[in-house]
């Protein structure tokens, strides 16, 4: 089994469909059961013990993420302070000089908590899936009724080997789809690192716009593959969410 070295957590946004929660507090550091939610994920991040790199981005209300990982006092984790808001592509790029592109990459968004169902963790399941031969990304994947405080349509339809189909047109834009990406991803930074050099995609660009980029016949994503993942999962997007996930989480 691939052992998981390094994990990116994404922490940048500014959280605004969370106003005014968010007004003076980064969306991370909103409090589930009287911790923040950044402290939750990294509680799991840092159980694995094969884990020596933990980065972190900051952008809005960044000082008070940087003190936030001052209070953890886990060397392992690294912030990377971004000037502008470049969304979570841009940030890879930002913070590829910090991450070993030999190796994969975890990311974990960080506004989705989770609770793990199965004596491996949902982290250490993905990347026992994750094949470099195979994969550019491995996508997290829940049922879209199960992915507690998700209000949208789901993302994609998962046929057999991990196949993943989605048709991004506008038009086809409002289709419910039976699978949701939860925010956990395994995926080759070589592919970030080459997409970088050959100036591809602009300053700023969401890290979905690789899958947009992979859709090839019959709209199957190709080298981007998802697994269904197994623990409970909350989206924590709006007041209401949070509300949810203090009761149910």
């Amino acid at each position: 089994m691939n052992n998981i070295t390094q994990v990116f957590i994404f922490c940048a946004g500014r959280g605004e469909r969370m106003m005014p929660l968010t007004q003076s507090t980064p969306k991370p550091l909103l409090k589930v059961q009287n911790r923040a939610i950044l402290g939750h994920i990294l509680d799991k991040v840092q159980k694995i013990s094969s884990v020596q790199k933990i980065l972190i981005n900051a952008f809005y209300l960044a000082d008070e993420i940087i003190d936030f990982v001052k209070s953890v006092n886990d060397p392992r984790i690294i912030v990377s302070h971004e000037s502008e808001k470049i969304e979570t592509g841009g940030g890879l790029f930002f913070a590829l000089d910090k991450i070993d592109v030999n190796q994969p990459l975890l990311t974990l968004n960080g506004d989705v908590l989770w609770r793990d169902k199965a004596e491996i963790s949902d982290m250490e399941y993905l990347f026992s899936k994750f094949n470099s031969t195979k994969h550019d990304f491995l996508l997290g994947l829940k049922k879209t009724p199960e992915f507690k405080g998700y209000d949208g349509c789901g993302d994609f339809d998962l046929i057999e080997n991990e196949v993943l189909v989605r048709d991004f047109s506008s038009q086809n834009l409002q289709i419910n789809r039976p699978f949701v990406y939860v925010g956990m991803q395994i995926l080759n930074p070589q592919i970030i690192a080459s997409t970088k050099a050959l100036h591809q995609l602009p300053k700023c660009f969401s890290v979905s716009q690789f899958y947009k980029n992979s859709v090839g016949k019959n709209f199957i994503l190709n080298r981007i593959n998802g697994v269904e993942l197994g623990g409970k999962y909350f989206h924590i997007g709006t007041p209401e969410n949070l509300e949810l996930a203090n009761q149910e989480f």
